[in-house]
């Protein structure tokens, strides 16, 4: 065992006094919460196995659930198309089309509503369209000769992003699942969006070792499913190529910590074939990219599997490790020669300043003031693999969608590239928001798309449209937030008497003061490496711009049950809001750490202040002593919303399903044969949501006890009910 110095060594205390650093800081993440955490994070404990072998070319970039497709052809005049990973698609599903590119443009007959054929229940990879679900009009094009190039298709309802790996991909079943966790928080430039991060946090976001000092292990790790490899030979130049990146925004691990690929053979032993080290010659910011050669005959055979693994300091989020853009083919393929464009970034927010706002706020102002506050350049980071192929021309669209009404609308522009132009940003999208339509807690959604790209980038058999976009989603509730409910690090202090302020801006009409009041604060607490220190005395505090003192009240800590979720506390008076800033924060009253969610994505850091005396009037800035940005998260409550879904009201009062038992124990049953449920929290954050086979039961035994709404839907119908989970 070995000690590290944690912090000083990292460089992740504040350079200040000597007396200051003790008090307040910013922390790597120990753990995620006190208590059961839910499967919406890094566990899919409870989905199927899937037994099948997967085949090669195999892409999995970590992008979503969209597969690449490797052909697209008609088989008794039937478009049928070919995916390169395992579509998980029944016969008779509905699906949706789009982003397709025709040489002809003539692509109407593609659009609406597609059912699943499956012609061959044994091959998992192929499946037909057709326009009904009885599966007797079969989808063609105008010209029945003319196929699309590419195109992408999705569930319906899409069924949402996963954050833990692909079950078709992976394997990824109970206690024992890997803890890699999906998603973009602690990348840098990724190769595309969403990566697979490697730390020492498990499946349900605890470290693998609860202690103080440090404890140095293997932590993650990604297994794939077999590989049916027996049809190659040494001679075929079978490969694996992938992007690899050390710390990125998180802890970078030294260099006696590692990531390692491992290969099983025919005589079920794993052997290490490729290894890196947290060595300082590898910067932050970059992508590397890895391949290795899989020529061994132990190797070639029906049941191949590949594992990435990590190891380092198994007490928390450190020693960061990214994987991205798996490829698996053999030659004369190779990485270098993949013409795929791909989505890696985006605005995170409509908004300028805020991911949140109270859309009451928000629908108060004057028109001029909306667009002041709307983000009017949005634009996302685009990459050209190939970026020394031909120039070619791309369509970039911004979609934007809405939970009130289901509304679309589009704003498009051209961009032409040129030969060698590796990574650029489009700009010039227009955000929409329609504020009329606010008439109670709002869900905009804009989704980034590249589509009907001229022709001359993809110069490769595969279709690489599947990571072509990219969601983000802003709120109009009833608070105002800077974060996106991720933290990657942990705000620190830890001293009797400090105080904690973040500043927020009011949206206030021109003509006029908010007609609402503040109600509630929200806080992200986090147990971290600290003590448990549920039932602490803290002393919630309001300032206003001057930081006078508007209201404060002593209340007791309480870590959520829910992964990184906020406690509420309801003040005691509401407080009418009359001036155009605020500050909402907290007075510590012991010498413990305490520990507040920090994300990294959003910098925010100039909102941040604090004063160690507890009679002080003298406030400092964080900004003049961190340059670790980010957001801090607490958030200021007002008007009492509805709970927030992006799902629309049932459209009927009469219920049609029915969730049995209830209150229940994690394991549902169902009447009425819902085909998907999703499951939010009492502040309506979504916790899970999955697709519902026929007479399966759902497990949500790793959700917390209390109470969820729980939305089923069938084709356009939806439903709400609620839920308690007990367990024993």
């Amino acid at each position: 065992m070995r000690i590290k110095l944690l912090f000083l060594s990292l460089g992740i205390l504040l350079c200040i006094s000597g007396s200051v650093t003790a008090q307040i800081g910013i922390s790597p993440i120990y753990s995620f919460s006190n208590s059961t955490h839910n499967s919406n994070m890094r566990t899919a404990a409870n989905a199927p196995v899937q037994t099948d072998t997967l085949q090669i070319p195999y892409i999995e970039d970590f992008s979503g659930p969209y597969g690449p497709i490797l052909s697209i052809d008609t088989v008794n005049n039937i478009i049928t198309l070919t995916m390169m990973k395992m579509h998980g698609l029944k016969a008779h599903e509905k699906i949706q089309l789009y982003n397709i590119i025709v040489a002809n443009n003539d692509t109407a007959s593609l659009y609406g509503d597609k059912y699943v054929g499956i012609p061959d229940p044994a091959n998992k990879y192929t499946f037909q369209l057709f326009n009904n679900p009885e599966l007797t009009d079969s989808t063609l094009l105008n010209n029945a000769h003319e196929l699309p190039t590419a195109l992408r298709w999705k569930r319906t309802p899409y069924n949402g992003y996963s954050t833990s790996p692909d079950t078709l991909g992976f394997k990824y079943t109970g206690a024992n699942s890997g803890g890699a966790f999906i998603g973009d928080g602690m990348a840098i430039n990724p190769p595309s969006s969403g990566v697979a991060t490697f730390d020492g946090i498990n499946y349900l976001g605890v470290p693998y070792y609860s202690s103080l000092v440090s404890v140095y292990g293997f932590a993650d790790n990604l297994t794939s499913l077999p590989f049916n490899l027996s049809s190659y030979a040494a001679t075929d130049s079978v490969f694996m190529s992938f992007f690899w990146q050390k710390q990125g925004l998180g802890i970078s691990p030294s260099s006696s910590d590692s990531i390692v690929l491992e290969f099983r053979g025919s005589d079920a032993t794993w052997t290490q074939v490729w290894v890196k080290t947290g060595d300082v010659s590898y910067r932050s910011d970059t992508f590397y990219v890895a391949t290795v050669y899989i020529k061994d005959a132990k190797y070639l055979f029906n049941g191949f599997q590949y594992r990435f693994r990590n190891y380092g300091l198994i007490i928390g989020q450190f020693d960061i490790w990214n994987i991205d853009y798996i490829y698996i083919d053999k030659a004369p393929k190779s990485i270098n020669t993949i013409t795929d464009l791909t989505i890696v970034s985006s605005t995170p927010s409509a908004l300028i300043n805020y991911r949140a706002v109270p859309y009451s706020h928000f629908k108060a102002l004057s028109s001029a003031q909306q667009t002041a506050q709307v983000n009017q350049d949005p634009s996302f980071t685009l990459r050209n693999y190939n970026y020394n192929s031909n120039p070619f021309s791309v369509e970039l669209s911004l979609f934007t969608y809405s939970n009130i009404d289901d509304s679309l609308k589009e704003s498009q522009e051209q961009l032409n590239t040129h030969k060698g132009q590796k990574l650029y940003t489009s700009v010039g999208l227009q955000t929409i928001v329609d504020s009329s339509k606010m008439t109670k807690p709002y869900v905009l959604k804009q989704v980034f798309s590249i589509g009907n790209y001229d022709g001359k980038l993809n110069t490769s058999s595969y279709d690489f449209s599947f990571n072509n976009s990219k969601s983000v989603e802003t709120y109009f509730y009833d608070y105002y937030g800077y974060d996106d409910f991720g933290p990657e690090y942990a705000f620190r202090t830890d001293l009797s008497g400090i105080k904690l302020a973040n500043k927020f801006k009011m949206l206030v009409p021109e003509h006029g003061q908010i007609r609402d009041s503040l109600r509630y604060i929200d806080i992200c607490f986090m147990q971290n490496n600290g003590p448990n220190l549920t039932n602490f005395t803290l002393f919630l505090y309001v300032w206003d711009k001057s930081l006078n003192v508007l209201a404060t009240q002593q209340v007791y800590i309480k870590y959520s049950s829910v992964i990184n979720g906020f406690t509420r506390y309801k003040l005691n008076t509401p407080i009418k809001i009359e001036v155009d800033s605020i500050y909402v924060g907290y007075e510590q009253l012991f010498n413990d750490k305490l520990f507040i969610g920090y994300d990294r994505n959003n910098d925010f850091l100039n909102n941040i202040y604090y004063t160690v005396s507890p009679n002080s009037t003298t406030w400092k800035a964080m900004e003049d002593i961190t340059s670790i940005t980010g957001a801090l998260m607490i958030h200021p409550v007002f008007s009492n919303g509805e709970i927030l879904t992006s799902i629309r009201n049932p459209a009927f009062s009469e219920k049609h399903f029915n969730i049995y038992p209830n209150p229940s124990n994690g394991k549902l049953f169902f009447s009425g044969s819902p085909e998907y449920i999703y499951v939010y929290d009492l502040s309506g954050r979504i916790i899970t949501q999955q697709v519902i086979s026929e007479d399966a039961e759902i497990n949500l035994q790793v959700i917390s006890n209390g109470l969820y709404i729980i939305h089923l839907q069938k084709d356009k119908y939806k439903e709400t009910h609620k839920l308690l989970i007990q367990h024993d």
